[in-house]
């Protein structure tokens, strides 16, 4: 029996996220010995500075997958109408981030707001796989590009982190 789009994001999400929790394990493990200062960090400071990490590697992940789309997979940028198989995998990536990033919220997050944020972009993303609406997909892509944008805020909540009082 052929697995269905949402069955094959929901497998291969749970892999990604699974991968998120690694790196946030590494991020808690090399930081201090990396960054000076670090240790004098409040612990919310430093748990908020691995999320940060785990947060800025996947935005350069997904940064790449969206230029490269623009540039190779979809120069033309044509919108299908089904979803293609660049576009499933990387909004699986996204929804293995928002699972990762939902489990930190609920344990260590006290923004409702940003739970709120990742709860409709789990519904949006899981709803364009489950219906494989490529219109949906494609805008998804050329959206990501603003994911540039997290690599500048990850200097600048260390710099907060460090030398605020």
């Amino acid at each position: 029996m052929a697995s269905t789009p949402l069955l094959q994001c929901l497998s291969f999400a749970t892999q990604y996220s699974v991968l998120c929790g690694i790196l946030h394990l590494l991020a808690s493990v090399s930081s201090a010995s990396i960054i000076p200062g670090f240790s004098q960090m409040s612990k919310e400071n430093q748990l908020a500075w691995h999320n940060k990490a785990v947060s800025t590697i996947h935005a350069m992940v997904m940064f790449y997958r969206a230029i490269h789309y623009s540039l190779h997979v979809n120069p033309s940028l044509t919108v299908e109408e089904s979803v293609s198989a660049y576009q499933a995998n990387t909004i699986d990536i996204m929804v293995g981030y928002l699972f990762y990033d939902t489990y930190y919220e609920v344990a260590f997050g006290k923004s409702k707001l940003m739970l709120g944020h990742h709860v409709a972009g789990l519904v949006s993303h899981l709803t364009t796989r489950a219906l494989s609406c490529g219109p949906a997909a494609f805008y998804r892509l050329v959206f990501i590009v603003v994911n540039l944008s997290t690599h500048v805020l990850l200097p600048t909540h260390l710099w907060i982190a460090l030398y605020s009082s």
